[in-house]
């Protein structure tokens, strides 16, 4: 695990470096606990025979809190000489803790200096206290929502700025949690209690219940920040919201598709909802936003349709090269309003030279369920690699594939590669290796392919030298979702798409 790197606008005690107050400011899946990512019990082997006061006393910090606590009161022992006698200490339970913040309650008499790192370690540890308080919670009454991806979601949903930090684990994601807080969040409380909330709520974990209130009220959260969290989190249950898929072709020749249909899903259903069946537009970028602004008119018209989460757009590979889906003008830009998913639209009718290589497509998407949960490992190549053709024919290349520079002016291998690769990504200039944009897929990845929207809003608003690296890059990402579609609808009606400009 990489260790948290200091924050402009966090409270950093990850290097034991006290600065002064900062002012400053994603497929719902409950898996089964035996998949579940995260050790707990070896992190509380105690968990299965004891319960409350003495479960919480037994349980200890992780090596991120471990080695966070220990630099801090390294560099505080010289100003509160009654540190001393804790500085040789490598297990830390919750009896150890509250030792410790009672030593610092009782430092009173102290140089302005002093208080001031003081109350800092005094906060720091508060805030591990809290983070073994919620582990325990979570370990007791909501193990099963404690998968990988879902711990790295919350993580990077309730610790904005998050820098390349990797841990494992509930503790260390808690603590994680703990040390990248906001600065204006003193003890760590409203970024647990999101962080929590959710993996609850991903998880289907009924909030209002009992052991939830209890936990909340025992731990001195605020009832109102809760509810007021929990309403901004649920204020449109997922299970209830409606996506749209709408797929564009034309002729094989030209770069701007000319006709197309569009389904509504109700949820995760398979099934689609409705059906537009027949649009034609203006093969250009102004057409073919007109078509989407349509699409979507008629999709709100819908009576089944409160809120369209997701709209998803499988277009022609050449389609691919030279549009930008999320900046379709629908009076404001599509990305605006809705999470854009782009997929390959050659996918639903492949034309013969391609078949054989689609198969391949199911089975990367299957190693890609399996082993990249969590963090992306992108195979990253350049196309002018002397051996990229041979090793994609040996399967070298197991992963998402990642291109580092744009495939412009080799339309028919950039074609081939997306029959065979469910997930591409591509910059819009060339990526060096090691770029920051490959760190920020891998340690994003949990959020994609919906953090791809949120980088590219970000980057409309933002100074050039804030643009988030994802906003530096295009995605296809053909999902499960849209590989079963593709395969069903090809079965049913297989006239649907023109046998070359799909």
């Amino acid at each position: 695990m990489s260790e948290p790197t200091p924050l402009g606008d966090h409270v950093d005690f990850s290097h034991g470096t006290f600065k002064g107050p900062v002012t400053g400011k994603e497929e719902t899946t409950v898996q089964a606990v035996s998949n579940v990512q995260v050790n707990i019990a070896t992190e509380s082997s105690s968990a299965a025979d004891s319960s409350g006061p003495a479960l919480q006393k037994n349980l200890q910090l992780s090596r991120v809190g471990r080695d966070a606590l220990a630099a801090a009161l390294r560099d505080s022992a010289q100003a509160i000489p009654q540190l001393s006698s804790f500085l040789e200490r490598s297990e830390w339970s919750r009896s150890d803790l509250g030792q410790l913040i009672e030593v610092l309650n009782g430092v009173t008499e102290c140089l302005e200096t002093e208080t001031l790192v003081r109350d800092h370690l005094l906060c720091l540890v508060q805030g591990l206290d809290l983070a073994v308080d919620a582990r325990e919670f979570v370990t007791t009454c909501m193990p099963q929502a404690a998968t990988a991806p879902a711990l790295r979601r919350a993580l990077l949903a309730s610790t904005k700025d998050l820098p390349q930090a990797a841990p494992e684990g509930l503790s260390e994601h808690l603590e994680t949690a703990v040390l990248r807080r906001p600065a204006n969040d003193t003890h760590g409380r409203t970024t647990l209690m999101d962080f929590v909330l959710r993996l609850a709520l991903e998880a289907g974990v009924d909030t209002r219940d009992q052991a939830f209130g209890a936990w909340c009220q025992n731990s001195g959260y605020d009832v109102g920040e809760l509810n007021s969290l929990r309403h901004q989190l649920t204020s449109q249950d997922r299970a209830e919201r409606c996506r749209l898929l709408v797929h564009l072709r034309g002729d094989p020749d030209h770069d701007w598709p000319c006709e197309g249909t569009a389904w509504v899903f109700k949820g995760e259903d398979q099934e689609p909802l409705a059906e537009y069946p027949s649009l034609r537009c203006e093969a250009s970028t102004d057409g073919v936003a007109i078509l989407v602004d349509e699409v979507l008119e008629w999709a709100h018209d819908l009576p089944d349709v409160t809120l369209l989460e997701r709209v998803h757009i499988a277009v022609p590979a050449r389609t691919l090269l030279c549009w930008r889906a999320e900046e379709t003008d629908v009076g404001v830009r599509l990305g605006a309003d809705h999470e854009v998913v782009v997929h390959w639209g050659g996918r639903l009718r492949p034309s013969k030279h391609l078949r054989s290589l689609v198969r391949h497509a199911r089975y990367r998407l299957e190693r890609i369920e399996q082993h990249h949960q969590v963090y992306g490992a992108v195979d990253w190549v350049s196309l002018e690699e002397s051996e990229f053709m041979e090793n994609i024919r040996k399967g070298i290349y197991r992963g998402p594939l990642g291109l580092r520079c744009t495939p412009i002016g080799q339309e028919d291998l950039f074609e081939a590669l997306l029959a065979q690769f469910p997930i591409m990504l591509w910059p819009e200039q060339t990526v060096p290796e090691g770029d920051e944009v490959e760190q920020a897929v891998e340690h994003e990845w949990v959020t994609l392919p919906g953090g791809f929207t949120g980088a590219y809003r970000t980057a409309w608003t933002c100074a050039q030298e804030e643009v988030p690296p994802l906003a530096r890059l295009r995605a296809v990402w053909d999902d499960r979702h849209w590989l079963t579609f593709c395969r069903t609808l090809s079965r049913h009606r297989a006239g649907i798409a023109s046998p070359s400009g799909a």
